[in-house]
């Protein structure tokens, strides 16, 4: 059975192309590639941009990193998913 931690890392990998990143740490890496519009902030939309082709980018990994609700990730909430990935 799947927990709500394996079914994100799960969501999180198929998203993301599942290997470990070149950069010290995969959420750094991530957001220079998301933050498209360099405001400091990744948003829902430029997720959605950046992977068209996979709703869980831009549901379930960003429900679970947008830690303050706002809407959109900061570089300290994209830090997240090496903690989530173990990486």
């Amino acid at each position: 059975m799947l927990t709500p931690r394996n079914r994100v890392r799960g969501a999180i990998r198929n998203a993301f192309g599942g290997s470990p990143s070149e950069a010290p740490n995969l959420g750094d890496a991530l957001f220079r590639q998301l933050d498209a519009d360099d405001d400091g902030n990744v948003s829902r939309e430029e997720v959605e941009a950046k992977y068209p082709n996979n709703p869980a980018a831009s549901t379930t990994i960003f429900d679970r990193l947008d830690n303050d609700q706002n809407g959109q990730l900061n570089q300290q909430e994209l830090r997240k998913l090496s903690e989530i990935l173990g990486r």
